[in-house]
């Protein structure tokens, strides 16, 4: 039995520099029977007429996604690193689109994870305290001079 490629089309359109945006989706599964899970990441650079809610997915200029065995006691924990690495590619993006525009772009995190979400506002890594010094530096780089960035 062979696996099909689905067909995945990539579409660039023209945006507006004034209002230039870089969001950055992460998201984790996590198995914690097998103790493993699978984590990406994914940036979009876009203008302030682009709708996180149209589920229009154009201007995608960087992907990464990966395998993981690192333990964890809760799902949150792995939805954290994935974030991680996604704030972490954020600076080669936004130094293409300086490269390009000459503009760094405002950077939007997005993620779906409410728990993390509420990590992240009061600084305690809750589900999981050996994951502290990750939250502390997840939380550095999103509000340190490099990333100019806002969490949702």
């Amino acid at each position: 039995m062979q696996l099909g490629e689905r067909p995945f089309s990539l579409e660039l359109r023209g945006i507006d520099i004034s209002t230039l945006l870089l969001y950055i989706f992460n998201d984790s599964s996590f198995f914690t029977l097998l103790k493993e899970g699978r984590q990406a990441w994914m940036h979009f650079l876009v203008d302030a007429m682009w709708r996180l809610e149209s589920d229009d997915e154009w201007n995608l200029v960087a992907c990464g996604s990966k395998r993981t065995k690192q333990k964890f006691i809760s799902s949150t924990s792995c939805e954290m690193v994935s974030m991680v690495d996604g704030v972490k590619a954020a600076y080669k993006t936004c130094d293409i689109a300086f490269c390009l525009f000459g503009k760094l772009p405002r950077v939007i995190v997005v993620t779906d994870s409410k728990p993390l979400c509420d990590q992240i506002e009061s600084g305690l890594a809750r589900s999981e305290p050996r994951m502290q010094g990750t939250l502390n530096y997840l939380m550095q780089e999103i509000r340190g001079e490099g990333l100019d960035a806002q969490v949702m």
